[in-house]
């Protein structure tokens, strides 16, 4: 008898290698059986975006895309394939191919912050029609999606004003991962390292008929059990499981610390910039499209055209710190001159002010922006650094605690790898928040209201992204290159409110809100080596204002950059590229 209660016991209570539903299906299946015309589609797979593209060209299925991967997410709308797109953020690399499609008014556009979107789908996988937020308060984000967007008196008495925003359910979701078994139960990368991105998981649960998975490997069931830490989308909710190697290519797979099975690989920045350049005329982008999309209308085939010897090498710049490989090359980029452009001579400005805001009010965290205020941040992190003092740089992705260092190693470094959610909500607007966020902008005015999406119904700029988020810092710097165009009596269109932006650094002086003055007042000029007075200083600074301009009562005249500032800044941006 002993002996049957044990065969029957570990009959019973026996895990399987693999169980439940196989629905492993080809890519292209999974797109044929799954997407169809008129859908809300919220895709953060590129594999799947080149499908989509191969499947539907040529046709009109007016698809709704919710945060469409940058870049080839605006592929779909160059193709007129999308009907409406729900974004916060368009991306450099396809700039001017939206901005055709913005002026021709081919596509409905709703504009919304990092944070907002993915706050969107956390209340559709929720159930609970809306979620509270203090992102986008004050800003012409809110005011244009009133109908999805509310502002409250917080019910509970604190006297503050609360954000509600509805609640989105996409149709149909379709997220890449590492990993998945047969039924679908997905390990997804640790964040998605690029703009746009969105918290792929509460897109899976908030999908109305089930999510499509590409995942780099198929794993077994007793893989998924030994890793389930790490797995964030349940099997049931997956309609089939499509393996694609390589399938966020362009873009780069992060791995997970200790999980040897997942073989990592870079951004291929030599495809992007192609494909960037490409994209400012609509005849040079079909024809690119033509070449990596049409001709390629398998998974197989784009691998193929890849070649194995590209794969392998972004394989293997993944695996190190790529930085130190490619010092000999930097050095010869770096200029040893002392002498230094306005650019220059405004990240360095603003580093200095990031190093006294933060030693004066104990910041702890420096949300990094976009360009020159992400250069200036960097700058300021390696002087805290020499002070003995300690700042965690962060970007709205989710990278956390990173050490800044040539090329785009340095987020290598990182000490967490979240989401946007939890970057903006938690850390920047949070309850314990220590934080001090350095934007950049397209054009700020008087106030400190900054515009970075709509300037006229001509020109959209890349979008608030997160800055609709970051302004709940509890101090906002911007960093701006002056120019009467960039610096307005009063924006049209608000995508961070002034309210919070207390200093604005720009290429010729530093402006401050003064006491009580809502208004910025010009509070130290930098240096001009063709300008040897300071009344020429203040005098080049107001015929560049488009506002009249206010003084201190003692503007100060601010030290040319050091030698080590110079060449800190110059060896993280050897190419000169982010200071605009």
């Amino acid at each position: 008898m002993e002996k049957r209660l044990t065969e029957f016991a570990q009959s019973t209570f026996r895990l399987e290698e693999n169980e439940g539903e196989d629905k492993v299906i080809s890519l292209e299946k999974a797109i044929r059986v799954n997407v169809r015309a008129g859908m809300v589609l919220h895709i953060t797979s590129f594999s799947a975006v080149r499908a989509i593209l191969c499947q539907f060209w040529g046709t009109k299925p007016a698809f709704t895309l919710v945060a469409p991967p940058i870049p080839l997410g605006w592929d779909l709308v160059h193709c007129g394939l999308a009907k409406k797109v729900i974004f916060c953020n368009v991306g450099g690399t396809h700039i001017e191919a939206f901005n055709r499609a913005y002026r021709e008014k081919s596509v409905e556009l709703e504009v919304w912050s990092y944070a907002g979107i993915s706050q969107r789908l956390l209340a559709g996988a929720l159930g609970t029609g809306f979620v509270s937020t203090r992102s986008m308060l004050g800003t012409s984000v809110a005011e244009e999606n009133r109908d999805d967007f509310q502002v409250i008196d917080d019910p509970f008495g604190s006297g503050k004003k609360v954000g509600l925003i509805r609640a989105l359910n996409p149709d149909l979701t379709i997220v890449h991962g590492w990993a998945a078994d047969r039924e679908g139960n997905t390990i997804l990368q640790p964040g998605r390292l690029e703009a746009g991105s969105t918290v792929d998981e509460w897109g899976a649960l908030a999908s109305k008929s089930g999510v499509v998975v590409t995942v780099e490997r198929l794993v077994s069931t007793a893989f998924i059990r030994e890793h389930a830490p790490l797995v964030k989308i349940p099997g049931y909710r997956v309609n089939s499981v499509s393996v694609v190697p390589l399938g966020a290519h362009p873009s780069s797979m992060a791995g997970w610390c200790g999980v040897k099975e997942f073989e990592t690989y870079s951004q291929d920045s030599e495809l992007l910039s192609q494909h960037q350049v490409a994209a400012e005329k609509p005849e040079t982008l079909d024809a690119w499209l033509k070449k990596w999309v049409l001709d390629c209308p398998t998974h197989e085939d784009y691998l193929r055209k890849l070649g194995p010897a590209r794969i392998q090498a972004l394989r293997e710049k993944a695996t190190r710190d790529v930085w130190s490989d490619q010092l000999p090359l930097i050095v010869s980029q770096v200029s040893p001159t002392v002498k230094y452009s306005e650019s220059e001579a405004m990240a360095v400005a603003a580093s200095r002010k990031i190093k006294e805001k933060v030693l004066e009010n104990g910041y702890r965290v420096v949300l990094c922006g976009m360009g020159a205020s992400a250069l200036a941040a960097y700058l300021a992190y390696y002087g805290l650094r020499e002070q003995g003092y300690l700042v965690n740089l962060m970007v709205g992705i989710g990278l956390f605690g990173f050490a800044p260092r040539p090329g785009v190693a340095g987020f290598r470094a990182a000490k967490i790898i979240a989401n946007v959610a939890w970057a903006y909500d938690f850390i920047i607007a949070g309850e314990n928040r220590r934080s001090l966020s350095v934007l950049s902008a397209g054009q700020i005015d008087r106030f400190g209201n900054i515009n970075s999406g709509r300037i006229s119904d001509k020109l959209f700029l890349e979008g608030p992204g997160g800055s609709g988020d970051a302004f709940q810092a509890c101090e906002t710097v911007a960093v701006v290159p002056q120019s009467k165009s960039r610096f307005l009596e009063k924006v049209s269109y608000v995508t961070v409110p002034g309210s919070r932006v207390k200093t604005l650094v720009s290429t010729f002086g530093i402006f401050e809100k003064l006491g009580d003055d809502e208004e910025f007042s010009l509070t130290a000029c930098l240096p001009d080596p063709k300008l040897p007075t300071l009344k020429e200083k203040i005098e080049k600074v107001r015929e560049s204002c488009g506002w009249k301009l206010k003084t201190a009562p003692q503007v100060k005249e601010l030290t040319a950059p050091t030698f080590e500032e110079l060449m800190t800044l110059r060896f993280l941006n050897p190419n000169a590229l982010s200071l605009r």
